[in-house]
Protein backbone atom coordinates (compact mmCIF):
# COMPACT_ATOMS: atom_id res chain seq x y z
CA UNK A 1 0.00 0.00 0.00
CA UNK A 2 2.78 2.47 0.06
CA UNK A 3 4.36 4.26 -3.19
CA UNK A 4 8.00 4.72 -3.07
CA UNK A 5 8.92 8.05 -4.28
CA UNK A 6 12.91 8.41 -3.34
CA UNK A 7 15.56 6.06 -1.77
CA UNK A 8 18.71 6.76 -0.84
CA UNK A 9 21.26 4.36 0.15
CA UNK A 10 23.86 5.11 2.14
CA UNK A 11 27.04 3.22 3.52
CA UNK A 12 26.96 0.33 5.69
CA UNK A 13 23.34 -0.78 5.07
CA UNK A 14 21.89 3.12 5.88
CA UNK A 15 20.02 5.11 4.05
CA UNK A 16 16.69 7.18 3.66
CA UNK A 17 13.27 6.28 1.98
CA UNK A 18 10.62 8.99 1.05
CA UNK A 19 7.39 7.49 0.34
CA UNK A 20 3.32 8.55 0.31
CA UNK A 21 0.38 6.50 2.33
CA UNK A 22 -2.72 7.35 2.17
CA UNK A 23 -2.00 10.62 0.33
CA UNK A 24 0.29 11.54 3.30
CA UNK A 25 4.01 12.11 2.59
CA UNK A 26 6.45 10.01 4.73
CA UNK A 27 10.30 10.04 5.51
CA UNK A 28 11.95 6.85 6.65
CA UNK A 29 15.24 5.94 7.74
CA UNK A 30 16.76 2.51 7.61
CA UNK A 31 20.12 0.81 8.99
CA UNK A 32 20.74 -2.92 9.34
CA UNK A 33 21.96 -4.22 12.68
CA UNK A 34 25.29 -6.55 11.28
CA UNK A 35 24.92 -9.84 13.87
CA UNK A 36 21.51 -10.21 13.22
CA UNK A 37 20.62 -9.07 9.99
CA UNK A 38 17.91 -7.25 10.80
CA UNK A 39 16.54 -3.86 9.38
CA UNK A 40 15.80 -1.09 12.07
CA UNK A 41 13.21 1.47 9.84
CA UNK A 42 12.40 4.71 11.47
CA UNK A 43 9.72 6.67 9.62
CA UNK A 44 7.89 10.14 10.18
CA UNK A 45 5.44 11.72 8.69
CA UNK A 46 7.23 14.67 6.73
CA UNK A 47 4.66 17.31 8.64
CA UNK A 48 5.80 16.22 11.97
CA UNK A 49 9.21 17.90 11.45
CA UNK A 50 8.64 20.58 9.55
CA UNK A 51 5.70 22.51 11.26
CA UNK A 52 7.55 22.52 14.39
CA UNK A 53 10.31 23.91 12.15
CA UNK A 54 8.43 26.26 10.41
CA UNK A 55 5.94 27.65 13.62
CA UNK A 56 9.31 27.92 15.87
CA UNK A 57 10.80 30.10 12.95
CA UNK A 58 7.87 32.14 12.59
CA UNK A 59 7.71 32.96 16.11
CA UNK A 60 11.31 34.17 16.45
CA UNK A 61 10.48 36.20 13.52
CA UNK A 62 7.36 37.74 14.86
CA UNK A 63 9.78 38.44 18.06
CA UNK A 64 12.73 39.89 16.02
CA UNK A 65 10.25 42.13 14.32
CA UNK A 66 7.83 43.33 17.72
CA UNK A 67 11.72 43.95 19.26
CA UNK A 68 12.38 45.67 16.51
CA UNK A 69 9.74 48.01 16.56
CA UNK A 70 10.09 48.59 19.77
CA UNK A 71 13.65 49.64 19.41
CA UNK A 72 13.26 52.05 17.03
CA UNK A 73 10.56 53.88 18.98
CA UNK A 74 12.90 53.62 22.28
CA UNK A 75 15.57 55.06 19.79
CA UNK A 76 12.92 57.97 18.55
CA UNK A 77 12.54 59.12 22.05
CA UNK A 78 15.99 59.29 23.04
CA UNK A 79 17.44 60.74 19.24
CA UNK A 80 14.27 63.24 19.31
CA UNK A 81 15.15 64.33 23.01
CA UNK A 82 18.80 64.59 21.78
CA UNK A 83 19.50 66.09 18.32
CA UNK A 84 15.64 67.35 17.27
CA UNK A 85 14.37 69.47 19.91
CA UNK A 86 18.00 71.09 20.55
CA UNK A 87 17.60 71.92 16.62
CA UNK A 88 14.17 73.06 17.08
CA UNK A 89 14.53 75.38 19.74
CA UNK A 90 17.31 76.83 17.95
CA UNK A 91 15.32 77.29 14.78
CA UNK A 92 12.95 79.09 17.42
CA UNK A 93 15.15 81.13 19.00
CA UNK A 94 16.96 82.73 15.52
CA UNK A 95 13.47 83.13 14.09
CA UNK A 96 12.63 85.56 17.07
CA UNK A 97 15.88 87.43 16.75
CA UNK A 98 15.34 88.20 12.90
CA UNK A 99 12.32 89.38 13.68
CA UNK A 100 14.22 91.54 16.52
CA UNK A 101 13.48 89.97 19.67
CA UNK A 102 16.96 90.70 20.44
CA UNK A 103 16.17 88.70 24.11
CA UNK A 104 14.91 85.47 23.21
CA UNK A 105 14.74 84.10 26.59
CA UNK A 106 16.11 81.54 29.07
CA UNK A 107 19.34 79.33 28.08
CA UNK A 108 19.62 76.52 26.62
CA UNK A 109 19.08 73.16 28.91
CA UNK A 110 19.48 70.37 27.00
CA UNK A 111 21.26 67.36 27.70
CA UNK A 112 22.92 67.36 24.12
CA UNK A 113 26.00 69.62 25.43
CA UNK A 114 27.27 69.82 21.66
CA UNK A 115 23.83 71.27 19.57
CA UNK A 116 23.30 73.70 22.97
CA UNK A 117 26.69 74.61 22.63
CA UNK A 118 26.51 75.14 18.87
CA UNK A 119 23.03 76.94 19.52
CA UNK A 120 24.49 79.26 21.64
CA UNK A 121 27.34 80.20 19.57
CA UNK A 122 24.56 80.74 16.50
CA UNK A 123 22.55 83.06 18.80
CA UNK A 124 25.47 85.15 19.89
CA UNK A 125 26.37 85.86 16.32
CA UNK A 126 22.73 86.62 15.33
CA UNK A 127 22.31 88.86 18.51
CA UNK A 128 26.03 90.68 17.37
CA UNK A 129 25.09 90.49 13.83
CA UNK A 130 21.26 92.33 14.89
CA UNK A 131 22.84 94.89 16.77
CA UNK A 132 25.51 96.11 14.22
CA UNK A 133 23.40 96.24 11.71
CA UNK A 134 20.84 98.39 13.99
CA UNK A 135 23.67 100.46 15.01
CA UNK A 136 24.53 100.91 11.55
CA UNK A 137 21.05 102.25 10.39
CA UNK A 138 21.28 104.32 13.33
CA UNK A 139 24.46 105.71 12.35
CA UNK A 140 23.00 106.61 9.17
CA UNK A 141 19.42 107.43 10.08
CA UNK A 142 20.78 110.15 12.63
CA UNK A 143 23.89 111.67 9.99
CA UNK A 144 20.54 111.94 7.76
CA UNK A 145 19.59 115.24 6.24
CA UNK A 146 15.94 113.51 5.69
CA UNK A 147 13.37 113.11 8.34
CA UNK A 148 13.08 109.58 8.97
CA UNK A 149 10.67 108.64 11.60
CA UNK A 150 9.35 104.31 12.72
CA UNK A 151 5.97 104.47 14.23
CA UNK A 152 4.12 101.09 15.34
CA UNK A 153 0.66 100.14 13.96
CA UNK A 154 -0.82 102.03 16.62
CA UNK A 155 0.95 104.74 16.03
CA UNK A 156 3.29 105.24 18.99
CA UNK A 157 6.85 106.56 17.20
CA UNK A 158 9.28 103.97 18.27
CA UNK A 159 12.26 105.92 16.70
CA UNK A 160 13.21 109.61 15.26
CA UNK A 161 16.07 110.48 13.28
CA UNK A 162 18.02 113.85 14.76
CA UNK A 163 16.39 115.86 11.77
CA UNK A 164 13.70 115.48 13.18
CA UNK A 165 14.65 117.56 15.92
CA UNK A 166 16.79 120.25 14.08
CA UNK A 167 13.42 121.10 11.96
Amino acid sequence: NYIPIDITPCKDGRGELKYSLNSINYRAYYSKITPSDWVLITSIERKEVTLPILSHLLIYLLAIIVLSVLLAIVMDRFFSKRFADPLIELNRRVQSLISGDINPGVPYSYSNYEAAMIASNIEKIASEALKAEKTKLNILADNSFDIITMMSPDGTILYESKATKRI
